[in-house]
C-alpha cells in the first residue's frame, strides 16, 4: 500500500489562514451580537427601587473616541420590546462587515477644522515647507479606492514617454489632491480668461471642476484628466480616446511646451517630458503660494559648502531641481552607494577671498583646492530619482541598479534631527538601445495593488516585482527601471 502524503489531504496554509480568519470574525460578531442584546436588556428592564429613587438616573453607555450614546435607563424601559426600532436598525447594520474608509477632502467639509501641526526641530526652510503642505491630504480620494485597477491610455503615436510618466503621476495622491486646486479661490489659472478664472464663468455661476479653463494650460488638463481616469462608473479598461486626445493637443499648445526642445511628432526622453510638464504645472498659477506649494511637494533642495585649505568656509548658491539624478557604477550597484557616491565629497579649484590675493600684472587670482560637500536643506514630499542608463550621447548602458522599497536619506540632511525617509510609488522602465527610442512602460502602486501598464495595456504584478532590478513584460521581455517615484513617509 502506497503511503499516504499528509500535503494530499491537508488545505494549504493560505487556506487554513483564510479559514482562521474567517472563524476569527465570525466570533467578534457574534460576541457584538450578544453585547447589544445584553444592552438592550439592560435598556428593557424595569429599574429597581434603589436606582429609582437616587437623585441621579442610571445610564447604559455605547462609547467610543468620537460618540457617546447614553440613554436613561428609567426611560428606557418605556421604550419597547422585541421589534424596537433600534434593536431592528443595529441587527441590519450588523449584516455587513464595517468598512473604514481614510477621509478626503470631501469629507472634510463637514468635519472640524484642526491647525496642523507643528515640526519639532528641523531647518527654516522644513518648517516652512511643512505648513505649505501640511493641508494637502496624501490618502488617495476616495473615488480611486473604487477601482480595483488602473486605465490604460490610447497611443496613437511614438507618445509611450508621456503615457508611462502621466501613469505615474496619477498614481501619486498627493499630487492628486494639490492639483485639484488648481483655479480655484487664490490659485486662479494664469492661461484663463478673467471670465473662467477660479471657476466663475460670465453668467457668475460655477463651472463644472473636471471642465479646461484654458487650451494651454496643462495643469488645467490635467485637473480635467483626474475624474475621468479614476471614474468609479466607467466600466472600461481605459481612458476614452477623446480625453487622451484633448489631453495631447493641449501639450502641443501649452507655451511651456512650445519652448522647450520636446517634440511633438517623434519619441523623446521621459525625464525630458516630466521636466516639462511640472514647469507647465507650476508656471500654470502666478501666486506665491502656488509657487511655494509646489516647491515643497517637487523640488529637493541643497547646500554646497566649500572649505578651502586655509580653512574658508563659502556657501554658493545651488539650484532646487525635481528631479535628482544618480550615475549608476556597474551591474551590481545598488542605490545607496549611488547616493553615497552623489554627496560624497568633491575636490575643486576656485579662487578664495581670504588666501588668493590679489591678481598680478592684470591676470586673475590664482585658484586653490577646496572641498565641496552637499546637504539636503530640505526633501520634497514626491521625489523624483533618475538612473543615468545612458552615455553622453543617449546610447543605453545596461547598468542594472538595485533599488528598494524605502529609501532614507537622513544621513544626508543638514538638519538631521528630522527624519527623512520614502516610499517607492511608481517605476518608469526604458526599453531599446537609446533613451529618446525604444518603449516605455510604468510599474505603479495603486490603492489596491500594483500593475505594469504598456500605453492601453493594463497587467497585474506582485509587489515585490515592483523592485526588480529587470522588469520582465510578458510579450515584451526585458525593461530597465529609469526613473523612480518616491512619496514621503516620515
Amino acid at each position: 500500500m502506497a503511503p499516504i502524503l499528509l500535503s494530499s489531504i491537508m488545505p494549504p496554509a493560505s487556506t487554513l489562514r483564510t479559514m482562521a480568519s474567517i472563524r476569527r470574525k465570525r466570533r467578534r460578531r457574534e460576541l457584538l451580537y450578544k453585547l447589544l442584546d445584553d444592552i438592550l436588556r439592560t435598556m428593557n428592564s424595569k429599574p429597581s427601587s434603589s436606582s429609582s429613587s437616587s437623585k441621579h438616573p442610571v445610564y447604559d453607555s455605547i462609547s467610543s473616541s468620537h460618540l457617546r450614546l447614553s440613554i436613561p435607563s428609567t426611560t428606557a424601559g418605556q421604550l419597547g420590546l422585541e421589534h424596537h426600532p433600534t434593536r431592528t436598525a443595529l441587527a441590519k447594520l450588523l449584516e455587513n462587515p464595517t468598512v473604514w474608509q481614510a477621509a478626503t477632502k470631501m469629507t472634510f467639509e463637514s468635519e472640524l477644522r484642526l491647525r496642523p501641526p507643528k515640526l519639532k526641530g528641523g531647518s527654516a526652510l522644513q518648517k516652512t515647507r511643512h505648513d505649505h503642505v501640511s493641508r494637502i491630504a496624501k490618502s488617495w480620494p476616495l473615488r480611486c479606492t473604487k477601482l480595483r485597477a488602473p486605465k490604460g491610455l490610447q497611443n496613437p503615436m511614438n507618445y509611450c514617454y508621456r503615457r508611462s510618466v502621466m501613469q505615474s503621476l496619477l498614481h501619486l495622491p498627493q499630487l492628486l489632491h494639490w492639483i485639484d486646486g488648481h483655479n480655484q479661490g487664490q490659485n486662479a489659472c494664469a492661461f484663463a480668461t478673467p471670465s473662467t478664472a477660479s471657476g466663475g464663468s460670465p453668467g457668475g455661476k460655477h463651472v463644472a471642476k473636471t471642465a479646461p479653463k484654458s487650451s494651454q494650460c496643462l495643469a488645467c488638463a490635467m485637473k480635467a484628466f483626474v475624474p475621468l481616469y479614476w471614474d468609479p462608473q466607467n466600466p472600461h479598461a481605459e481612458v476614452p480616446q477623446s480625453a487622451v486626445t484633448s489631453f495631447d493637443k493641449v501639450v502641443r499648445a501649452s507655451p511651456v511646451v512650445r519652448e522647450s526642445s520636446l517634440g511633438m511628432e517623434t519619441q523623446e526622453d521621459a525625464e525630458q517630458f516630466l521636466s516639462v510638464l511640472l514647469n507647465a504645472f507650476e508656471s500654470s498659477t502666478a501666486t506665491p503660494a502656488w509657487s511655494a506649494q509646489f516647491a515643497s511637494l517637487f523640488r529637493l533642495q541643497a547646500t554646497n559648502t566649500d572649505t578651502c585649505a586655509c580653512g574658508t568656509v563659502t556657501h554658493p548658491t545651488t539650484g532646487a531641481e525635481t528631479t535628482l539624478r544618480l550615475h549608476p557604477n556597474g551591474r551590481k550597484d545598488t542605490i545607496a552607494a549611488a547616493f553615497r557616491r552623489h554627496f560624497a565629497p568633491t575636490q575643486l579649484e576656485k579662487r578664495c577671498a581670504a588666501c588668493s590675493g590679489p591678481g598680478k600684472n592684470g591676470q586673475l587670482p590664482p585658484s586653490r583646492v577646496h572641498t565641496r560637500t552637499q546637504t539636503v536643506d530640505a526633501g520634497p514630499e514626491l521625489l523624483v530619482v533618475q538612473l543615468t542608463i545612458y552615455d553622453d550621447y543617449g546610447n543605453i548602458i545596461n547598468n542594472g541598479t538595485k533599488f528598494d522599497d524605502f529609501l532614507d536619506l537622513t544621513k544626508y540632511q543638514t538638519a538631521k534631527d528630522l527624519p527623512l525617509k520614502y516610499k517607492l510609488s511608481s517605476v518608469v522602465c526604458h526599453q531599446g538601445r537609446r533613451i529618446d527610442g525604444g518603449h516605455y512602460v510604468a510599474h505603479v502602486s495603486g490603492p489596491q495593488r500594483t500593475h505594469i501598464i504598456s500605453d492601453k495595456v493594463v497587467r497585474k504584478t506582485s509587489p515585490p516585482s515592483l523592485t526588480n532590478v529587470v522588469q520582465i513584460v510578458p510579450g515584451m521581455g526585458r525593461f530597465t527601471p529609469y526613473l523612480l517615484f518616491y512619496v514621503k513617509i516620515a
